[in-house]
């Protein structure tokens, strides 16, 4: 809910969830630890009250509103901004949440006289499994964002309530004789040692760290499917739940021979993908059965090595941590050092050391196993050992993912010329053909036989053009010398990389000015009525920007436009079909849309695209090829328009 709430204010990339991701995990650790604390330290009914104290302090921050905080103004890299706005808007309740699992299971294990309370940690895993996959296909349809917030904020209400019931059946419990108080154990307790807590938390660590960079890898590297990060997160909430449940679920004899294959396919999802099955949905299934395995291999070895309800809150602190640190790394940490995603591959090798260590005998087999994974991980983080593209010039890497280009003569008829791309992940983000005269051809989704392209290039007069979203910088190849071009970018990388790699900014015959943000934000601050011409092609990746769909936004768009100014949306999409989002929005607003599509052309390097022009005065296409212009299909009955209150991407899938 959070998580979709920010998400437009940092141009809708997948990188906001990873961000999110640590912001929950780190807050995670605090609460394990305030739980730990309050137990170790405080006796039975002190807790209780403090800890009741808290929870209705915290009422006070509600109805959750991240607006409020964003509104107030932020500072800083995205990073940092995001976990500004997530600690001021949700940092207590959250907290007070988070530290619930362990303290009530302490409570419980106390007051009941209970020594392996740890199922109610199975049936916590199977609430959030829960509320994970109803979110985008129950809750999602039916409560528009600001309704959800509502809601939320009337349930954690009652959870307040609750757990102050539960605290004040603790306080009337009566205490054991041995109660740990003060630090003191009781004696016939073995505590755990110092290898005990290494291994919880490098145990938890690698589960943590393989569901990130698989969910980070099928979103960008795989298939840029909306919402396709639920199914990992699914499956390693569900091996916590199996492995938590009882002891039959995990069988160590089994996992020893399923763990090296499970790592092998991961690796050669890394370095040699072609050798994985080529339907897309059969790698995914891939990957999934593969995580499933080592999360299952984490998670089961987590669960037999459980101590005594007495270290329960020092047990969940040290998961916590050691969940919160590959986070950090992966969130923080290698988009600075790394200019590709190294994460992946170092997990999937840390993950073998794990098994190597826990699983096999020991024996020269296993050292020299163990010897060859850690020399792999180090050459790996020194960048020796990398995945090169064929004919890759440069690559870098930003928050919102690492971007590549490429040259090669594979994909024209004319073997004499080349063509640069310009990749985010697998994501194409413009080209442009290399040789004598070429330079100014346009490419890719922007060819002459585009929608854009004929628009721009049937024009009668100079144009003031907007365009949210800069890729290589192609659409300059239309410029003449009395336009204007005016373009927004929302990474600091595509726009180096466009001047560095690509000549069309260079090659332009019109002033160009490129603002770096969100494309919405910035139009907003613009003059009214003053483009002929708004682009938006900012549709790339899992994060589909929704709220560059909304009728807010269409009809700041609108109030940007001259009378008889056109809007321009890229829908070129392997899984989305956002059709009927235009084609709702334009009934809407009543305005006039037309879907124009092109096929390949493999001399220009034209790729086929699909693109909606939006206008308010028909006569704005009436210089287009008649046989080239489609009317817009109707939206499906009962299909809703998107506002920055709604929008369900879901119900658009292919």
């Amino acid at each position: 809910m959070l998580g979709k709430a920010i998400l437009p204010w940092f141009g809708g990339v997948v990188s906001v969830w990873i961000v999110a991701t640590l912001f929950f995990q780190g807050m995670l650790v605090f609460g394990y630890g305030y739980a730990y604390l309050i137990a170790r330290f405080l006796k039975p009914r002190v807790q209780s009250g403090f800890h009741v104290a808290l929870l209705f302090g915290s009422l006070a921050l509600l109805p959750v509103d991240p607006s409020r905080v964003w509104h107030a103004g932020s500072a800083g890299d995205p990073p940092s901004q995001i976990l500004r706005i997530l600690f001021l808007s949700i940092g207590l309740p959250y907290f007070l949440l988070s530290a619930t699992g362990p303290l009530i299971q302490s409570w419980y294990a106390r007051a009941e006289r209970v020594a392996f309370p740890y199922r109610l940690f199975a049936l916590s895993n199977l609430g959030s499994l829960t509320a994970l996959l109803a979110y985008p296909v129950v809750v999602e349809p039916i409560f528009a964002l600001r309704r959800q917030m509502v809601v939320w904020s009337v349930l954690y209400g009652s959870f307040v309530v609750l757990c102050s019931a539960a605290a004040f059946r603790f306080w009337r419990a009566r205490p054991l004789a041995d109660d740990i108080v003060g630090g003191k154990t009781p004696l016939r307790q073995i505590a755990p040692g110092r290898n005990d807590y290494l291994l919880w938390g490098a145990l938890a660590a690698a589960s943590s760290g393989l569901l990130i960079t698989v969910m980070n890898h099928l979103c960008q590297n795989v298939a840029p499917i909306p919402l396709l990060w639920v199914l990992p997160l699914a499956t390693y909430l569900l091996t916590f739940i199996l492995c938590f449940d009882r002891k039959g679920w995990y069988i160590p004899g089994l996992i020893r021979w399923l763990l090296p294959p499970a790592l092998g396919a991961l690796m050669l999802g890394v370095y040699e993908p072609e050798w994985l099955p080529h339907s897309l949905m059969q790698v995914v299934v891939v990957y999934l059965v593969c995580l499933f395995v080592v999360c299952l291999f984490c998670h089961g070895e987590l669960a037999s090595r459980k101590p005594d309800a007495s270290f329960l809150t020092s047990y969940y602190l040290t998961i916590a941590l050691g969940g919160a640190v590959t986070p950090i790394a992966i969130g923080l940490v290698a988009p600075r050092i790394s200019n590709w995603q190294v994460e992946f591959p170092e997990t999937i090798a840390a993950s073998g050391i794990l098994g190597l260590w826990i699983l096999y005998p020991k024996g020269w087999t296993r050292r020299t196993l163990i010897a060859g994974l850690s020399a792999a991980l180090i050459l790996m983080a020194a960048g020796l050992i990398r995945v090169h593209k064929p004919g890759l010039l440069r690559q870098a890497r930003s928050f919102y993912g690492v971007l590549s280009v490429t040259e090669g003569n594979d994909l024209l008829e004319d073997h004499r010329y080349s063509l640069r791309t310009l990749y985010h992940g697998t994501i194409m983000h413009g080209s442009q053909l290399r040789g004598p005269d070429l330079e100014t051809i346009p490419t890719s989704y922007y060819g002459p036989a585009s929608g854009v392209g004929l628009l721009l290039s049937t024009r009668q007069s100079p144009w003031n053009v907007a365009v949210v979203g800069l890729g290589a910088g192609t659409l300059a190849a239309y410029s003449q010398p009395l336009d204007s071009f005016h373009y927004y970018e929302i990474d600091p990388l595509v726009v180096d990389m466009a001047r560095s790699q690509f000549t069309y900014l260079k090659l332009s015959r019109a002033p160009v000015s490129i603002a770096i943000g969100d494309g919405r934000l910035l139009l907003e601050k613009t003059q009214p009525k003053q483009f002929d011409l708004l682009v938006v092609d900012a549709f790339s990746g899992d994060a589909i920007p929704t709220h560059l769909l909304t009728q807010e936004a269409f009809e700041m768009y609108f109030s940007k436009l001259k009378p008889d100014g056109v809007i321009a949306v890229h829908i070129s999409n392997l899984f989305i079909d956002l059709a009927p989002v235009l084609s709702k929005m334009s009934a809407t607003l009543h305005k006039q849309p037309v879907l124009v599509t092109n096929q390949l052309n493999e001399t220009s390097a034209a790729e086929p695209a699909s693109w909606v022009l939006i206008a308010g005065n028909p006569a704005a296409f009436r210089n287009l090829p008649f046989g080239r212009v489609k009317p817009l299909p109707q939206p499906p009955p009962g299909f809703e328009i998107w506002t920055d209150d709604y929008s369900n991407v879901l119900q658009l899938m292919k």
